[in-house]
């Protein structure tokens, strides 16, 4: 957290919040999902696009030294897309303060939607496995 994210109210702006869950994603995404793709010995071109981001507020966020979480789970896969379920979570009483949906949309280098690979698709139903046990 940034003493910048901290609105003239004495608490974290809401807008910065969907920085947080972006940040998560892209740790989500990067290492988990697409190393599924690249990791066969030549580069794919490919992209993401959200296609949908909606954010629920739940509680205040105030400024401190220790961090929140951000945790991040595989909610829905679908053909060309998948669905991301995070919360935003205070470690230290485990209260929610913020729930976010974003529909991820799989395209080729021009942006155009495209299937999932089989090696990303399976990459991806593995981590929801994993991943949405830890989200209500």
């Amino acid at each position: 957290m940034r003493w910048s994210d901290v609105d003239t109210y004495g608490h974290v702006n809401n807008v910065v919040f969907f920085d947080y869950v972006a940040e998560a994603r892209i740790a989500l995404k990067e290492p988990l999902l697409d190393n599924a793709i690249t990791g066969r010995g030549a580069e794919v071109e490919h992209t993401w696009m959200v296609a949908r981001q909606d954010l629920r507020y739940l509680a205040q966020m105030q400024h401190r030294l220790a961090p929140y979480e951000v945790r991040t789970a595989i909610g829905r896969l679908g053909r060309t897309s998948m669905t991301l379920a995070a919360e935003v979570v205070d470690p230290e009483g485990g209260a929610v303060l913020a729930r976010s949906t974003t529909v991820l949309v799989h395209g080729d280098a021009d942006g155009r939607p495209q299937p999932l690979p089989d090696e990303l698709h399976d990459a991806a139903r593995r981590w929801a496995a994993i991943g949405a046990e830890g989200l209500a």
